[in-house]
């Protein structure tokens, strides 16, 4: 649904940035009283600057730039292909869990890995073959 309204004609005329800014600040409007809400049942997380540094670094990294180049590959490949890519995301997070928090890999991860290529090949193969027949068809 959110790559469908991304490619919406009304929107097309809006900045990404601009466009990104505005769904990050109804996000935050919209969780903010879950958070309210969650601190009356449990203690709130250390406010000290590696735990600010580290809010700034998901912030920055896995919002604003994630969602700044995915916004950007819907724009030029459309969102059918761009939503491939969603299904990387264990793979990417395996990657970083193994490489910074020293996760060990194992056959699960594995075998994840493999189902996740496979379902990828053969998704952008039906493509390639539809738009080969496409071409053909000019």
């Amino acid at each position: 649904l959110y790559s469908v309204i991304l490619k919406s004609r009304r929107l097309a005329d809006i900045p990404t940035i601009v466009l990104f800014s505005a769904i990050a600040m109804a996000g935050t409007v919209i969780l903010f009283p879950f958070y309210i809400l969650e601190n009356g049942y449990r203690a709130s997380f250390e406010f000290s600057t590696e735990t600010w540094l580290s809010i700034g670094f998901i912030a920055s990294v896995s919002s604003v730039l994630a969602f700044g180049f995915y916004q950007k590959g819907v724009e030029l490949v459309g969102a059918s292909t761009t939503s491939l890519y969603l299904y990387l995301l264990p793979v990417y997070a395996t990657v970083i869990a193994i490489s910074w928090l020293g996760e060990t890999l194992s056959y699960v991860h594995i075998i994840g890995f493999v189902l996740i290529a496979g379902g990828l090949y053969y998704s952008t193969r039906s493509m390639r073959a539809h738009t080969q027949k496409t071409m053909e068809n000019l």
